[in-house]
């Protein structure tokens, strides 16, 4: 692996650690503690798209659509 894609990796991991973090962080702020489920499956989730999904669900929905939507149990 170059230099390059071992940089890549490794910026495509933060963003994705700190979209993480954030879902958590909205979660919290607006319905107080995350379940630890729900915070290990965010926690273990690598896709950035799933984790901006989750992030705006976050912001925009009550605690048990975003709590589904983690879960798996409906479709985002």
């Amino acid at each position: 692996m170059h230099t390059y894609d071992l940089a890549e990796a490794w910026r495509r991991e933060i963003l994705q650690e700190g979209v993480a973090r954030s879902v958590i962080d909205i979660y919290e702020a607006r319905f107080d503690v995350m379940p630890t489920d729900l915070r290990a499956i965010v926690e273990s989730t690598h896709d950035e798209d799933t984790l901006r999904d989750w992030l705006r669900l976050a912001g925009t929905r009550d605690a048990n659509e975003v709590a589904a939507a983690i879960r798996g149990d409906q479709t985002r």
